[in-house]
């Protein structure tokens, strides 16, 4: 089981460098006139990026005032970014009347804050305890790193390679950000409360990308090693070591045949958790180092149910396995209809012959733990139609309409 040490850091980038780059680069200046809306604004924005919205409440600590960094952005509202990261936030003065000052033995003021994503968390493998925290920082290893264009994905998330020294060694490390989508209004169609044009965002969180990564390495599909994980409201990034391999296109000759057997055994695994990855039958995702074939990217993992099977019907009544039965039935179906989808994509790549498709099959079923298929059920399993269509086609059509 792989452990984690936590660190925890002044983010390089916070909620109002987000809407200074993407929104609104007049932000800082509105907030300190309105304070009122733009934080009702900035709670809506956070609750997109984050799934919470903004904590106010009254200050833990004094307000840094002696502080340079602590500066005022209109009447009684002062945005802090020094490197005490416990205080980085806005804060609110507040006038308190001279009868609450005697009864409470207060200043003439109070203050209240509003943390903004000022602190990040770095999560680092044990494994590799001996790599450089400030190595890890974004703000340092983006200056340094080499950026990777993957082919066909250009500029779909930013993707760097970087080499970390690692108790006298040196390992190669590939740092993934979170690809973050926005969508916008219309002028017309934006609601009259709101001060930005944001309308929602997707982001691929790295924290999802490591758990996944970690939970089919367990799984024993063979995986890249996780070296950390960073998390900032605005910034995620998640740290993988290389794997040393190459295209599995160009071992066929020399290894199809495993590749075949690690590559069915991998997708029934991924069945098994209930996962289908789109483009499964391309090896840009893949690396086969003469041993292992690798699955280097789980991003575009998706649920293998989704749309597909309702499962509510069974857990109704305990006494009834009708329903359960008629499940397993659909779930069964659905599996192999996986299968039959992966080696329709691979008939003029890795299932070329009949040999090859009918050795697919056979790995799958073995590691999904059912009997080996009779000569009759390869047939029909094997056997195409003309306008034979795959889920990922069928999907893909149905989107276009």
């Amino acid at each position: 089981m792989v452990k984690f040490d936590y660190h925890y850091i002044n983010a390089r980038r916070d909620l109002l460098h987000f809407v200074e780059q993407e929104l609104d680069s007049d932000v800082i200046a509105k907030l300190g006139t309105d304070p009122v809306a733009w934080l009702d604004e900035l709670s809506i924005v956070t609750q997109m990026l984050t799934g919470s919205g903004l904590v106010r409440g009254d200050a833990f600590y004094p307000a840094p005032e002696d502080d340079l960094d602590f500066n005022q952005i209109g009447d009684d509202v002062f945005l802090y970014r020094g490197q005490h990261g416990k205080l980085r936030g806005v804060w609110i003065r507040e006038p308190v009347p001279d009868d609450i000052q005697e009864l409470l033995g207060s200043g003439p003021y109070k203050w209240e804050t509003i943390k903004f994503g000022t602190r990040a968390e770095l999560h680092v493998n044990n494994a590799f305890s001996n790599v450089s925290v400030n190595d890890l920082l974004p703000e340092n290893f983006e200056s340094v790193a080499d950026v990777v264009e993957k082919e066909g994905k250009i500029g779909k998330r930013p993707l760097f390679k970087l080499a970390l020294a690692c108790g006298g060694n040196t390992v190669d490390v590939y740092a993934k950000g979170a690809d973050v989508n926005l969508s916008r209004y219309y002028d017309y169609a934006k609601p009259g409360y709101r001060l930005t044009s944001l309308a929602g965002i997707t982001r691929t969180s790295s924290k999802v990308e490591v758990e996944r990564t970690l939970k089919f390495g367990a799984s024993g599909i063979a995986v890249p090693n996780v070296v950390a994980l960073y998390l900032g409201t605005v910034e995620e990034f998640a740290f993988f070591e290389a794997v040393e391999g190459r295209d599995p296109q160009d071992y066929f000759e020399t290894h199809k045949r495993e590749i075949v057997k690690q590559d069915a055994r991998m997708l029934a695994i991924m069945s098994l958790l209930g996962y289908r990855k789109q483009g499964f039958g391309d090896f840009d995702d893949k690396l086969f180092d003469g041993t292992n074939l690798y699955l280097i990217d789980v991003d575009e993992c998706m649920d293998l149910y989704d749309g597909l099977l309702k499962g509510r019907d069974m857990l109704l009544n305990p006494r009834d396995t009708n329903e359960l039965r008629r499940f397993r039935r659909a779930q069964r179906d659905i599996f192999i209809r996986t299968m039959r989808d992966t080696i329709f994509g691979y008939r003029d790549s890795l299932t070329v012959s009949d040999e090859e498709q009918v050795l697919y099959v056979r790995s799958f079923f073995k590691q999904m733990g059912w009997k080996d298929p009779t000569d009759g059920k390869l047939e029909r399993m094997l056997t195409f139609p003309e306008n034979y269509m795959t889920h990922s086609s069928y999907m893909a059509m149905m989107m276009e309409d």
